[in-house]
């Protein structure tokens, strides 16, 4: 069955003030959501009318330049510019950009208002993440968490990690939508990887056991 994905376009309007704009730096990496990025445009005017130069990131599984999707947080790293000023209502999808290399600025279109994203924040994840990686090196089983959502399959991650670590127990656990509440009911797993969004991590506090993206051993792995 195809399935069709049809972007709503958002009406409220995006206008940034003098006042906002010039507590930016130079030059800018200018993100939004897909709902707003049919005004990206407008917004670029509005920036280069004011002498910022922008540059528009491009994100691995995103459609259009500059789009920033609340699942992927490749878009963070390995871009040329002063800082990222991301225009989207809420947190959840400026919170992508947490780990990035150079300052975030968001424009939270649900209070029109301009503020930097706290740079603990990024120590805080990068923490967590080290010390979850630290207990998978040395726990003996391991749960997975695998979805059965298009996009978000990744079985052959749990097949790489069995073969690079053989002395470890791995137990998968496959489901649609994930409810990590249920994890508690399985506590001989020692150490929770995740191969779903790897948001899922902003809900580790669910988990009495330690939980870590499948993409970030990768990252450390190189695999």
């Amino acid at each position: 069955m195809r399935t069709l994905h049809i972007p709503v376009k958002s009406t409220v309007p995006i206008i940034l003030t003098e006042d906002i704009i010039s507590r930016l730096p130079n030059k800018i990496a200018l993100v939004m959501p897909v709902q707003h990025i049919h005004k990206r445009d407008e917004v670029i005017a509005q920036l280069h009318r004011a002498g910022k130069e922008v540059v528009l990131p491009q994100g691995y599984h995103t459609r259009h330049d500059g789009q920033v999707l609340g699942c992927d947080q490749a878009e963070g790293h390995g871009i040329d510019a002063d800082a990222y000023l991301c225009v989207a209502d809420g947190a959840f999808h400026p919170k992508a950009l947490a780990t990035a290399d150079i300052p975030v600025f968001v424009y939270d279109l649900s209070r029109n208002e301009l503020h930097q994203m706290d740079p603990g924040l990024k120590q805080k994840i990068l923490g967590r993440r080290k010390g979850a990686l630290a207990r998978f090196y040395t726990a003996k089983t391991v749960g997975v968490l695998v979805t059965t959502k298009p996009g978000q399959r990744r079985l052959e991650q749990v097949h790489k990690l069995r073969q690079m670590f053989p002395k470890k127990a791995f137990y998968c656990f496959g489901a649609d939508t994930m409810n990590l509440k249920e994890c508690v009911n399985f506590p001989f797993v020692e150490v929770w990887v995740n191969t779903a969004c790897p948001r899922m991590e902003d809900d580790h506090q669910q988990l009495d056991r330690p939980l870590i993206n499948a993409r970030d051993i990768a990252e450390v792995l190189m695999f």
